[in-house]
């Protein structure tokens, strides 16, 4: 090293002059973990219709649906909706029931995608303004159009929650 120059090297600047220059890069971030392993909670009268092909991590075959719900949320740490029939929406009110009864206190999302849930929204909207739902247990339900905007969303929803 050239004994011309003095300073002091820290873990990624060299501290010279009064002033701090990038010696290298900072590192980068660590990478991310990995996802959750998905579970799939499904009734056996529905198994042969439900599963073809490869299935992608747990399967676990229970009774009804009944059991199928409450195994679901017992280990479910939020509830998210795709786009979906009736079975869905069934679900879908189901938690967003149970959250305003206080049975659970985790978060409900609905993937919004291309505003798919658009008519379902104004028709909550509609509850709330008639004196159905109260504007609170409105508040239940977090929509987005991405999964990416709606994890953000429903981590600002836990965020309240916990306050």
């Amino acid at each position: 090293m050239d004994s011309s120059f003095l300073g002091i090297l820290t873990q990624s600047h060299l501290i010279a002059d009064q002033r701090r220059t990038p010696l290298l890069a900072p590192p980068p971030p660590p990478p991310p973990p990995p996802p959750p392993h998905p579970h799939r909670v499904i009734p056996r009268t529905l198994m042969p219709r439900e599963i073809t092909g490869e299935t992608i991590g747990e399967v676990r075959a229970v009774s009804d649906m009944h059991q199928r719900k409450a195994e679901m949320a017992h280990q479910a740490d939020a509830f998210i909706a795709l786009p979906g029939g009736y079975g869905t929406l069934e679900e879908l009110l189901e938690v967003i029931t149970w959250a305003q009864l206080g049975i659970h206190h985790k978060p409900v999302g609905l993937l919004n995608v291309e505003g798919y849930y658009n008519s379902l929204l104004s028709f909550l909207d509609k509850a709330v303004d008639e004196g159905f739902i109260s504007p609170t247990a409105r508040r239940i339900i977090v929509s987005a159009p991405t999964a990416k905007q709606l994890v953000k969303e429903l981590e600002v929803y836990i965020y309240y929650l916990q306050q």
